[in-house]
C-alpha cells in the first residue's frame, strides 16, 4: 500500500511494481486464424531465463490495437513489462491494420475477432486459462465488444476512454456521426494506406 506523508497526502513513490524477475523472449507475426479464415497478426512475450522460456502454463494479458502493435510496444512497453513478471503478454493488430489480414469495418469486427483470439490462447500449452485485457480508446472498445460474447478465460480488463453504445454515444448520437470521427477516419486510413502501398511491389 502507498505510505501516507506527514500532511496525509499519498506519496506516490511508495507505490512501485514488483521488481522485474525474468528474462523475455518474443515471438512476432504469429498469424491468428479467425472464424473467417481471416488472420491476425499477434505478438507474445514471454517469461524467460536467458533464452529459455520459462516453463509452465501461465496467465496471459491481452491487448488488441488498431495502431501497430509495434508502436505500441515501443512508446509504452507494457507487454515486456508484464512478460519480466511472469505473465505472457499477446498484442494484436486488429483486423485490416498494419500486418493482419481482412478490411478495417470501424469496431463491427471486434466481438468475434477478440473472442476467437482469446479462444486460441485458451488452447496454446502456455496458457493457464486465465486471460486480463488493457487498452484505451479503440483498444478499450475491443475489451467491452469482446466480453459481451461471453468467453471463459477473460478473468479481468482494464478499459480505458470506451463507451458502451456508438450508436447512442461516443462515435453517434442517435446514429449520427460525429464529425471528429470523420478525421479521424481519413487519418487513419491514409496511415494503413501507406503502410499497405510499401509492401505492395507492383507499386512504385
Amino acid at each position: 500500500m502507498p505510505e501516507k506523508s506527514d500532511k496525509g497526502a499519498l506519496s506516490m513513490t511508495t507505490a512501485r511494481s514488483p521488481e522485474a524477475l525474468h528474462d523475455v523472449i518474443v515471438e512476432r507475426d504469429v498469424m491468428v486464424a479467425m472464424r473467417d479464415g481471416v488472420r491476425l497478426a499477434t505478438d507474445m512475450f514471454f517469461p524467460a531465463s536467458g533464452q529459455e522460456r520459462i516453463p509452465g502454463a501461465h496467465a496471459a494479458v491481452f491487448h488488441r490495437t488498431p495502431y501497430r502493435k509495434e508502436d505500441t510496444e515501443e512508446s509504452l512497453g507494457f507487454c515486456r513489462f508484464f512478460a519480466q513478471r511472469g505473465y505472457i503478454a499477446v498484442i494484436q493488430d486488429c483486423r485490416g491494420t498494419f500486418s493482419s489480414e481482412g478490411d478495417v469495418n470501424f469496431l463491427i469486427p471486434e466481438a468475434e475477432d477478440g473472442f476467437d483470439t482469446l479462444a486460441w490462447i485458451d488452447q496454446q500449452p502456455w496458457s493457464n486459462g486465465k486471460v486480463g485485457s488493457w487498452g484505451t480508446s479503440w483498444s478499450s472498445w475491443t475489451q467491452t465488444a469482446m466480453a459481451a460474447l461471453g468467453p471463459a478465460n477473460l478473468a479481468s480488463m482494464v478499459p480505458n476512454m470506451s463507451g458502451a453504445n456508438a450508436h447512442e454515444s461516443s462515435v453517434r448520437h442517435g446514429g449520427a456521426l460525429e464529425l471528429r470521427f470523420l478525421a479521424w477516419a481519413l487519418w487513419h486510413s491514409a496511415t494503413n494506406t501507406q503502410a499497405a502501398l510499401k509492401a505492395d511491389p507492383a507499386i512504385d
